[in-house]
């Protein structure tokens, strides 16, 4: 296996000298390579955002398929990780992890991300965020990215956009519509587990149209698509 550290290493190089005229932010998922002797060298590196975990326990914290909590050294990463305004993802956390970091975040008065996840209240699966958690997002004013992964979406066996609508227009009902994205793991899941007709970005304007159709206006889907997710990445200064 490669050093993930090198990886890091040149995925941001290509990052800084790609010309695409749009803003590439670095993330990292699941940072269970981190220890005490590397993070000086993982954050030289400036990535703009990290998740702890990948649904099981690491060294750092517990994940959404484990019963892990926050470690010694997850506390002092995620220390680096604000001194160092790196954004913290709260995806693939189990619920003792979710809210032990985000109570660390709070003491810094930091808005709260979850990049990728669905709801609860529509489809309970181990990586959805309850009603709470996601009320704790909302507070801090920090944002959640709501995924396209089928099965987190509903518990038929194909996902649908009338699906993702049903998790949209939940949140929308109970929070508002100020602090949803779009997270949509494109990167990270098989087209045959994304919802049909919604599985490449191009997609985004028949979806589009598909919300108008549901009642939805300009103004929220516009909000939903692009400019709260801007927003937040505004007050970390990552764009």
């Amino acid at each position: 296996m490669q050093d993930p550290l090198e990886l890091i290493k040149k995925y941001k190089h290509l990052l800084d000298h790609m010309d695409v005229g749009v803003e590439l932010l670095l993330h990292i998922e699941d940072a269970w390579f981190v220890n005490y002797d590397n993070i000086d060298e993982l954050l030289a590196h400036r990535p703009d955002s990290i998740g702890l975990t990948w649904n099981m326990n690491n060294s750092l914290a517990g994940g959404a398929n484990a019963d892990g909590g926050l470690t010694p050294l997850g506390e002092h990463f995620i220390e680096r990780l604000v001194c160092d305004d790196i954004i913290v993802d709260l995806a693939h956390l189990n619920t003792k992890s979710f809210y032990q970091v985000a109570e660390m975040l709070r003491k810094h008065n930091r808005p709260l991300l979850c990049s990728h996840t669905c709801f609860d209240a529509i489809n309970t699966h181990p990586r959805n965020l309850d009603c709470r958690q996601v009320k704790t997002i909302v507070a801090s004013d920090g944002l959640v990215g709501l995924t396209l992964v089928g099965e987190f979406l509903t518990t038929n066996k194909s996902a649908t956009m009338h699906d993702v609508y049903n998790h949209v227009k939940y949140f929308i009902d109970t929070f508002g519509d100020d602090n949803l994205a779009i997270g949509t793991d494109f990167f990270g899941i098989e087209k045959r587990n994304l919802p049909k007709g919604l599985r490449r970005y191009k997609d985004f304007r028949r979806f589009r149209k598909f919300l108008l159709d549901q009642g939805l206006d300009i103004q929220t889907i516009e909000k939903i698509f692009w400019r709260n997710a801007n927003r937040f990445l505004g007050s970390y200064n990552k764009i």
